[in-house]
């Protein structure tokens, strides 16, 4: 099929109504298209939302914007190191980390769009968990952005997890081979630092931030990071 005659589909799926616009929608995912020049060529309605949030000057509007608009700057940067990746391999990546504050993946597939070539970036929503597909590329981010769980400590990540996973304090206790009282120290220290929290608010927020689908490694990695940008500040 003659590539243009691909683009014509494509931007016709994209439109508002359209095929993939429409999935998009009834599924909750964040759409994006992005031109060779990380310019924003579309957005649905779920991927807007996002970008007013996060956009310097979200007045100006977000389709014609670079990506370095859009998103603070090394975010900026790893996703367009990400779509050069996937343009070079002309293959899907996916990129996980912690991302406002949310454990995500965000996959970017290089498309035709307009007739050019261009990279479709989608984020399916926090809530749904994701197996990493073997044959499929994936990068681990680099900066994650933590939000409110910045100040916790890798102890502190754990039994914020282990209460989203339904864990009560005595069960928590036996899992990490502490005491209650240890438990109990640390979990008002959770409170103190993210606000008075009660534990069905505190395993709501393990589970809004995706804690609860992480393993120890990665929450080791993301105290080493809540260190370092304390340290930073």
């Amino acid at each position: 099929m003659p590539s243009s005659v691909q683009s014509d589909q494509a931007t016709a799926a994209f439109a508002p109504g359209g095929l993939a616009d429409t999935i998009a929608d009834d599924a909750g995912v964040a759409l994006i298209v992005v031109d060779a020049d990380l310019r924003l060529r579309y957005a649905n309605a779920h991927a807007q939302a996002c970008l007013k949030d996060r956009a310097h000057n979200p007045a100006e509007g977000c389709i014609g914007r670079p990506l370095c608009d859009l998103f603070p700057g090394p975010i900026a940067r790893e996703y367009a190191q990400t779509a050069s990746q996937a343009c070079d391999a002309n293959a899907p990546v996916d990129l996980v980390g912690m991302i406002a504050g949310v454990w995500r993946r965000l996959t970017f597939r290089p498309v035709a769009f307009e007739e050019q070539r261009c990279v479709l970036i989608s984020s399916p929503p926090p809530s749904v968990f994701h197996t990493t597909t073997p044959a499929r590329i994936t990068r681990r981010t680099t900066r994650d952005e933590l939000g409110p769980i910045a100040k916790l400590t890798a102890r502190e990540l754990d039994i914020l997890r282990l209460v989203g996973l339904g864990l009560n304090t005595t069960q928590t206790a036996e899992r990490l081979s502490r005491s209650v009282k240890t438990v109990d120290g640390h979990l008002l220290s959770i409170r103190n630092k993210i606000g008075q929290l009660t534990r069905t608010e505190l395993a709501a927020l393990a589970i809004q931030t995706g804690l609860t689908r992480v393993d120890d490694e990665e929450i080791q990695r993301i105290a080493r990071q809540a260190r370092a940008t304390t340290a930073h500040n």
